[in-house]
């Protein structure tokens, strides 16, 4: 987890030292929540609608991009709503679950590979200019088959924006801990050093390129 700047010149000093962490057995999805999924979530709950869903409705032709201006709040409650009506215990992923999941077990920089990203590969640099449909670049899959985690939006994590090394008993992973949380993955409008597996940042209200992706323990 984390960066080496002797094999990575994009390296962040937030990114430093890279360390090893353990983490026991969880899934993740595939790609991140969609704008139809969020819909349902809004639909069940009362839930407000992004802000930029006029009189409530996905913009059109959007159903299946990443569901964005949503807050961590937002994110824990669809989480929350998610286990109730599938009866599985599902929640936003820690930030080295996340990383895991975009980089595998090698320390690539990319999920690719090591690799610089393309158009092929990822939405990045605002190429395309907008979020494109969640899964669009099959290329870019990570090594466990995991889409869209370089670029398209920046995804929730449930991790209090700390320094490193990760240690998720210092109170980073405390879900009711106040102040900003880290987001993963970089987005459509961010440049190529923001779309590393390793790169990390923080946001604390809904943003046009943030959205979310979830997961669950065990197997």
């Amino acid at each position: 987890m984390g960066s080496d700047k002797q094999k990575d010149a994009q390296a962040r000093d937030n990114e430093l030292p890279q360390h090893t962490v353990p983490l026991p057995a969880y899934r993740i999805a595939r790609v991140p929540v969609t704008n139809i999924q969020y819909l349902a979530f809004v639909q069940a709950t009362g839930q407000k609608t992004p802000q930029h869903w006029k009189d409530g409705q996905i913009p059109e032709g959007k159903e299946e991009h990443p569901v964005v201006y949503v807050s961590w709040q937002d994110a824990v409650a669809f989480c929350k709503w998610a286990s109730e009506v599938t009866g599985t215990m599902i929640r936003l992923p820690t930030e080295a679950e996340w990383e895991k999941a975009a980089r595998g077990t090698d320390g690539r920089l990319s999920p690719w590979g090591d690799e610089k990203p393309t158009q092929d590969l990822c939405n990045f640099n605002m190429n395309v200019g907008d979020t494109t449909p969640v899964g669009n670049y099959p290329k870019g899959a990570s090594p466990y088959g995991v889409l869209d985690m370089a670029g398209n939006v920046w995804e929730w994590t449930s991790s209090l924006w700390k320094g490193y090394p990760y240690d998720p008993a210092d109170g980073r992973e405390d879900a009711h801990g106040e102040g900003r949380r880290t987001v993963r993955g970089g987005s459509f409008n961010y440049h190529v050093r923001f779309v590393r597996c390793a790169c990390r940042y923080s946001y604390i209200f809904p943003h046009d390129n943030v959205g979310l992706r979830v997961a669950s323990p065990g197997f």
